[in-house]
């Protein structure tokens, strides 16, 4: 049933197979390789989909995107969050944050949450003990004594859009 050459063609397969394991061992990955790029996202060349195409999801699965993502961990928010980048996703995460009280600064580009009551609170700043995601190591840390400057909090409504 298998003819010389069809080994002959098996064995030179293998070969080439293991090149390429002892390639892919003798360079592993790098810690560099995982990090985030510094560039958007977003394709160069951006194509514009026919008028008739949906722009946004059906209306009817809006409530169950909201239930969904009510019930998501906070970490699994950050990574839409951070991740998802111009999608519902990202916009959902962000929304569900607002609703279990995260602010978003501009400048850090980091989610606080304040513990317990803040020290000074104004209408310029609050002073207090804040929670916040890292996340560059990926974890939850703790600031004590942060000043969170009202003006450089994220305050766009994002219960307009999209309709829930």
């Amino acid at each position: 049933m298998f003819s010389r050459e069809s080994k002959y063609y098996e064995e030179k397969e293998l070969m080439q197979m293991a090149k390429c394991l002892e390639s892919a061992f003798a360079t592993p990955p790098k810690p560099a390789d995982s990090e985030r790029l510094k560039f958007s996202q977003l394709p160069r060349l951006q194509y514009e989909t026919p008028a008739e195409w949906p722009k946004s999801p059906p209306h009817f699965l809006l409530p169950d995107i909201a239930k969904f993502y009510s019930g998501l961990t906070e970490e699994l928010l950050f990574f839409d969050f951070y991740f998802q980048e111009g999608s519902l996703a990202q916009i959902m995460a962000a929304r569900t944050l607002k609703k279990r009280n995260w602010k978003f600064h501009k400048v850090y580009r980091i989610w606080f949450q304040r513990i317990g009551e803040a020290s000074i609170s104004n209408t310029e700043f609050e002073r207090g003990n804040y929670r916040y995601w890292n996340y560059r190591e990926w974890k939850e840390e703790v600031k004590y004594n942060f000043t969170f400057v009202i003006s450089l909090m994220e305050n766009v409504d994002l219960n307009g859009w999209p309709v829930c």
